[in-house]
């Protein structure tokens, strides 16, 4: 049988007041640049499963379950607002969005990132 992505990664926690957020994260050691994943309403982080698999021996990987999303759940009060919880699992000064939808873009200005990202990858994807 063979081992998935999400298996390799390290899976992590975010514990808030309204509830935890769970998130992956792969280290390369020989990179310094981090690929963050974001998925839309209604997925979760299995929808980058073949991305993550591609970019894993090449780039620092992070992926998460935003609130009441996937794992993520149960989540009190979900709101838009869910970009702060996102800063508080960033720590990286190199920092690539990837999103299948518009909220790469709002997610970095929310986050008062805009200074701190190189470009922006908006992909279309189909399973």
């Amino acid at each position: 049988m063979e081992t998935s992505i999400f298996e390799m990664m390290q899976e992590k926690q975010l514990v808030t007041k309204r509830g935890t957020v769970f998130y992956w994260y792969s280290k390369c050691s020989d990179a310094d640049t981090t690929l963050v994943f974001l998925h839309g309403l209604t997925a979760d982080h299995t929808l980058f499963e073949k991305q993550l698999s591609h970019y894993r021996s090449r780039v620092n990987l992070l992926c998460w379950d935003a609130p009441a999303h996937g794992k993520s759940r149960p989540y009190k009060e979900f709101s838009y607002d869910a970009a702060k919880v996102l800063k508080e699992i960033l720590d990286q000064e190199y920092i690539i969005f990837i999103s299948y939808d518009a909220i790469t873009p709002v997610t970095a200005w929310n986050l008062n990132l805009i200074a701190q990202i190189h470009f922006v990858v908006l992909q279309q994807l189909y399973r």
